[in-house]
């Protein structure tokens, strides 16, 4: 497939000046990516935001994508809205396409795995997501990002809960051992006075 230049693009979005075009699978999208360094996977790591897609050297929001267009590429018929005797609509009203579907961002409810209502100093992030390993409850904050083609997921383990207690990673560190058990109660104490104030620093 040719390679195309935002020159060639009509509507592309020039005062992005991030904005790259990017070809995924044989289709052309058009990105904003940002490098950064993720200390826990000690690694460098691209975030890309994807802003719409170019069809026929057009560009398209992804809301405008996918009003216009199906999943396979093909073009949604328009929505002709029915005439009735006491609503009668000429051709020359505005056609209605069906708005994009928006997936939920935020963390679904896990009473199976734990209430959170009932787990104290839990941070006010709706972007938190609880998972299980074991006998172990993790609290993390994933980032999806494209790789190849497919979509892949990077998780950051932001703490743990124990007792329905939420620890961050360096406080259960630095309460508990390997295994599970207490450490000395004397740096249980001190942790404990430091709860407080180091949950509220996670954001998100």
């Amino acid at each position: 497939m040719d390679k195309i230049t935002k020159e060639q693009v009509k509507n592309f979005p020039l005062d992005n000046e991030r904005a790259r075009i990017s070809l995924i699978d044989g289709k052309y999208y058009v990105v904003v990516r940002e490098h950064y360094f993720d200390k826990t996977l000690k690694a460098s790591r691209t975030k890309t935001q994807y802003l719409g897609r170019i069809v026929d050297l057009v560009y398209y929001s992804m809301e405008e994508y996918h009003q216009k267009f199906k999943r396979n590429g093909q073009l949604r018929p328009p929505v002709i809205p029915t005439s009735s005797a006491d609503d009668q609509t000429s051709s020359t009203d505005v056609i209605t396409l069906p708005k994009k579907r928006i997936r939920p961002t935020k963390r679904r409810v896990q009473n199976s795995i734990v209430d959170l209502a009932k787990v104290k100093n839990f941070p006010d992030n709706p972007y938190l997501k609880i998972v299980k390993k074991g006998e172990h409850i993790y609290v993390i904050k994933s980032e999806h990002y494209i790789k190849n083609g497919k979509r892949c997921e990077n998780r950051r383990y932001v703490g743990k809960i124990v007792k329905n207690r939420f620890y961050t990673m360096e406080e259960y560190k630095q309460t508990f051992k390997r295994d599970g058990s207490l450490k000395d109660p004397k740096v249980k104490a001190k942790v404990k006075a430091k709860t407080t104030t180091s949950t509220s620093q996670v954001k998100e």
